[in-house]
């Protein structure tokens, strides 16, 4: 479970870095770097919703699933753990 949620991390960071670094013209489907990390981590694009919006803008820049409904988790704590127990130790 731990290494799931490491790889799950880092696929979201890969998304938004993707993002931020080569921003699409308009919202379209995840970069495949994402998708590939994703699949290859067994989890379903399916079981993912992502919304991403320009800061300045709220312009759409990548959506996924992002109008279904989901049960809501707190995804900044859960990095910033991964990182505070990468970096400190447990």
């Amino acid at each position: 479970m731990k290494f799931r949620l490491r790889y799950l991390c880092h696929a979201m960071l890969v998304g938004v870095a993707s993002c931020i670094f080569h921003p699409p013209v308009s919202a379209g489907p995840i970069p495949d770097s994402l998708a590939r990390l994703l699949n290859k981590n067994g989890i379903l694009l399916s079981a993912v919703s992502l919304d991403v919006r320009d800061a300045d803008t709220g312009k759409k820049i990548l959506s996924l699933n992002s109008d279904k409904p989901r049960s809501p988790a707190s995804v900044i704590k859960i990095l910033t753990t991964l990182s505070a127990l990468e970096i400190l130790g447990p």
